[in-house]
């Protein structure tokens, strides 16, 4: 046999082995990194931290941002894997942290995109200029590339045929149009596709006041299991069925205040509510 040969067959299996070498560290780095990445991230999720809606602005108050990393903390520490539906998307504010959590592993942006917007504060509406999807997802790719978990509709959720969304969301994050009608539509299309036991909240609470009080009155009338409570600072919660998410987690059962529907609303008027969410708010700080 030709010695050049078997030399040439020695090194081609030398690079082979090098090419697998260098495959393997590069292999390594990239899952040491991304479990570092997560190791923050649970952490900073676990200690509520505020940073993460840092990226992209978000047009809720801090209290707010407290409040539904505390609900997502409890929903991922009570399951494996969760799915988030919102509507009304905007900018992406609130889709960053789930973007960003290895437990969602799907996300549903419902929003009809309008311009301006019908809203119980003013007559005219509200002007949402450069209102779209393709803006709110170069926002995303500032926090990750990857956004294949992300479906956006376009449209008003009750155009939607219910089928499309599957897997079943686990939380329901109802921020769009904010009106009464809107409201009592959006909120009767998430508890169509909501998973069992699921949880669905409404962010503005103190505009909605009226929608959300025919949807508990609704609830009540059909007979469905359910307990509603006010997050500092603007959110009302409602959980279905058999669900005890408060039970289980220390944080979000100290941010929880009662819903009393007319009585709340009329302490809220009076800042009552705001300096609960503020008191509260510091008790959580110090856990």
């Amino acid at each position: 046999m030709n010695p050049f040969y078997l030399f040439k067959k020695f090194n081609t299996y030398k690079s082979f082995r090098k090419q697998i070498y260098l495959f393997i560290v590069v292999l390594y780095r990239k899952l040491k990194t991304m479990n570092k990445k997560k190791r923050n991230f649970d952490i900073m999720i676990s200690t509520l931290n505020r940073d993460l809606f840092a990226k992209i602005v978000s047009q809720t108050h801090r209290f707010d941002k407290t409040s539904l990393l505390a609900l997502q903390n409890a929903i991922r520490n009570s399951m494996e894997y969760y799915v988030y539906l919102e509507i009304g998307s905007h900018l992406g504010g609130s889709i960053q942290t789930h973007l960003l959590d290895p437990k969602c592993k799907k996300i549903y942006s419902i929003d009809k995109r309008l311009k301006i917007q019908p809203d119980n504060r003013c007559q005219k509406g509200y002007k949402y200029p450069k209102n779209s999807t393709k803006r709110m997802l170069n926002n995303l790719k500032q926090i990750s590339i990857n956004l294949n978990k992300i479906t956006c509709f376009d449209d008003d959720a009750s155009n939607i045929d219910i089928s499309k969304i599957d897997p079943k969301p686990d939380i329901c994050l109802i921020d769009g149009e904010h009106t009464t009608k809107a409201v009592i539509s959006d909120f009767n299309f998430c508890l169509s596709v909501l998973n069992d036991n699921g949880v669905i909240i409404f962010h503005d609470s103190h505009i909605l006041r009226s929608g959300i009080n025919v949807i508990l009155h609704n609830l009540k009338k059909k007979n469905i299991v359910f307990r509603a409570y006010n997050l500092p600072r603007n959110l009302i919660l409602i959980e279905l069925r058999n669900n005890c998410i408060f039970k289980k987690d220390k944080k979000l059962k100290i941010l929880k205040i009662p819903v009393f529907n007319e009585w709340v609303r009329q302490f809220e008027d009076k800042g009552v509510i705001g300096l609960l969410a503020l008191i509260y708010f510091l008790r959580i700080r110090s856990l």
